[in-house]
C-alpha cells in the first residue's frame, strides 16, 4: 500500500500567503468539512493550520467513506496541545456502544476509545507546546499500535473490538467528541485517516517528510 492510493481522508498541506477559509480533503473520497470555530495560523515554514480553543472548536465532516467495523487503518495527526486533560483529537462514528473510533491525548497516555472497549499506552511521551505526529495503527485484530515521532509504546486494552461497526451517523469530527465533550486546545495540522494498517517504518517515512513542515 502506498499513502496515496490508502488515503481515505487527509488533509492538503496549504502554504499560500492568504490564510485558508475552507478546509480541503485531498483524498480521493474528497469529503467536505465545515470549520466551527478554530482559527488559521501559519507556522515559519508557511504551513498554515488551525488553532483550536477548547472550547467547542471543531472541524467536522461525514465519515461514510472511512474504514468501519473491523477494517485495518492508521489515524495520523500532528498536534501541538496546550494542554493534556483527556482531550479528544479525531474521531468518527455513532454516539452508541462499539461505534465510535475515537484518538484522545491525555496526561501521560494516549488511548483509543471506542465507547465501550478501550486501549490506553503506558507512559506515552507527549508533551504541551511541542509539534508531534500522533499515529494509531490497527492491523483488524488484537491491539492497535501506538506510537508518538514513529515511536512505539506498549498498550493495555479493556477488551472488546475496534469500533465504528456501522456506518456513522456524527460523521467526522477534529477536535472533539462526537458527543461534543473532550475540547481539545492547541494547534492541529495535517490529519489523516488510511486504509490498511502502517509499519512504524512506514510512519517514521511521513514524520520525516512532513516535519520540516513543524521546524522539528
Amino acid at each position: 500500500m502506498t499513502l496515496a492510493t490508502g488515503l481515505a481522508f487527509a488533509e492538503r498541506p496549504y502554504t499560500g500567503e492568504v490564510a485558508p477559509t475552507t478546509f480541503e480533503d485531498r483524498s480521493r473520497n474528497n469529503i467536505a468539512m465545515t470549520i466551527t470555530g478554530p482559527t488559521s495560523a501559519r507556522l515559519p515554514s508557511g504551513l498554515w493550520y488551525l488553532e483550536y480553543d477548547g472550547d467547542n472548536d471543531k472541524v467536522t465532516g461525514s465519515a461514510a467513506r472511512l474504514p468501519l467495523g473491523n477494517l485495518p487503518r492508521t489515524v495520523l495527526v500532528w498536534v501541538n496541545p496546550v494542554s493534556v486533560t483527556d482531550d479528544a483529537v479525531i474521531g468518527y462514528g455513532n454516539n452508541a456502544v462499539n461505534q465510535t473510533w475515537a484518538v484522545h491525548l491525555g496526561s501521560g497516555f494516549l488511548a483509543l476509545q471506542c465507547w465501550g472497549p478501550a486501549w490506553q499506552t503506558d507512559d506515552v511521551a507527549v508533551v504541551v507546546n511541542t509539534w508531534q505526529l500522533l499515529a494509531v495503527s490497527y492491523a483488524g485484530a488484537g491491539i492497535p499500535d501506538f506510537s508518538v515521532n514513529a515511536v512505539a509504546f506498549a498498550a493495555s486494552t479493556s477488551g472488546g473490538a475496534p469500533a465504528p461497526n456501522t456506518p456513522a451517523t456524527n460523521g467526522l469530527i477534529l477536535g472533539e467528541r462526537i458527543d461534543n465533550l473532550k475540547d481539545y486546545e492547541g494547534g492541529m495540522a495535517l490529519p489523516k485517516i488510511l486504509f490498511g494498517a502502517l509499519s512504524i517504518r512506514e510512519i517514521e517515512d511521513i514524520l520525516e517528510k512532513e516535519r520540516p513542515f513543524f521546524g522539528v
